[in-house]
């Protein structure tokens, strides 16, 4: 008989769709187990009951007509972002150490730029926050300023904020229409059937750990061997989104 003790995941880390799909596959891996000797009826069925309501709230916001405009305002203000970055990093490179030249004036803008590498990989929200803060980091140096002004990048430094703005205002419009959405639905929102899903994976585990523990069986082990294979799974999935730049979404439940 096994001995393994299944980690208790919530499903920490996922989006909402990869946690449905994790709710899913528990309730796919032990409905068939006889649940007398796995005693996880209960809170599977619970569990199975719920997710059809899940499916409901994680494919409504796959229809939020502002989902696109997001993408296509983000990946405006990327390339902008990036014009700006890759210009100066090549201009930084000109000979020359007099104050008009080229290389010179793009190396004083290339020592604030320089710390905000890699913003375009980043959560949009947190994108927005930096972009704001390199406007405010290259106003407030009047040689800064200048040299961008020499440049020619001022309107370039507009035209990106100007798409940051726009981000920003079709992520709040679109929380605000979540938000109008799930009043209507009865108090119900993704994240709280997704956290109620998650306390019932956990309870599902829980069982399985006590009747590993109090009453081992072939029967358990089939329960212990197939969630495993699915938790490993999921935590896969989730471990990838930490390269990649991706809507935030509501992770209510604790990390486990």
């Amino acid at each position: 008989m096994s001995t393994t003790i299944l980690n208790e995941w919530t499903g920490y880390g996922l989006a909402n769709g990869e946690h449905l799909d994790y709710s899913k596959a528990i309730v796919g891996v032990l409905c068939d187990l006889d649940h007398d000797k796995v005693p996880v009826g209960e809170p599977l069925a619970a569990l199975d009951t719920l997710n059809a309501k899940y499916i409901d709230f994680v494919n409504e916001s796959r229809k939020f007509v502002d989902t696109a405009d997001i993408a296509k305002a983000d990946a405006r203000r990327d390339a902008l972002f990036m014009a700006i970055y890759s210009a100066v990093e090549h201009l930084a490179q000109l000979e020359g150490e007099t104050d008009t030249s080229l290389g010179r004036r793009a190396r004083v803008v290339q020592a604030v730029t320089g710390a905000y590498k890699g913003t375009t990989r980043h959560s949009l929200t947190k994108e927005t926050e930096e972009l704001r803060g390199l406007a405010f980091d290259l106003q407030k140096s009047h040689a800064v300023v200048e040299a961008i002004t020499a440049l020619g990048m001022l309107p370039w430094l507009n035209a990106l904020m100007a798409a940051n703005d726009e981000v920003d205002t079709l992520y709040f419009h679109r929380t605000g229409e979540r938000g109008d959405r799930s009043a209507a639905a009865g108090g119900d929102t993704t994240a709280s059937i997704r956290k109620e899903a998650s306390n019932l994976i956990v309870e599902v585990i829980a069982r399985v750990n006590a009747a590993q523990r109090l009453m081992p069986s072939t029967e358990v082990d089939k329960a212990v061997h197939a969630l495993t294979g699915v938790i490993e799974q999921y935590k896969l999935v989730a471990a990838s989104h930490t390269a990649k730049k991706t809507t935030p979404e509501p992770a209510p439940e604790a990390a486990s």
